[in-house]
């Protein structure tokens, strides 16, 4: 059984810093990807490309349903960040009361 992982790796704003980057990259590729799905052209009098068109379709269902989880991510983890803030100025306000005392 291996160690727990260290603390720091547990906190959203480590989360923030490790994975930011690579989750804003993804976002924004994989919204041009269905921008370039939503405009591929179709062809209507070929029956074929109608075909590609309802696969196509399920493609960017899929991967809309990606880029939704994926902004929800980020915006869990900026929420989560907020939070993480709140509480460690609250605990440094309690600390400060306590040397006041």
């Amino acid at each position: 059984e291996s160690p727990p992982p260290p603390l720091k790796a547990l906190t959203f704003r480590h989360l923030r810093k490790k994975y930011s980057p690579e989750l804003d990259y993804m976002l924004v590729e994989f919204r041009k990807l269905e921008r370039q799905l939503l405009g591929a052209p179709v062809g209507a009098n070929n029956p074929r490309r109608q075909a590609e068109a309802a696969g196509s379709k399920e493609r960017r269902e899929k991967l809309h349903g990606f880029i939704l989880h994926l902004e929800d991510t980020i915006r869990q983890i900026a929420e989560g960040c907020e939070l993480e803030e709140q509480e460690l100025k609250k605990r440094q306000q309690q600390q400060q009361q306590q040397q006041q005392e």
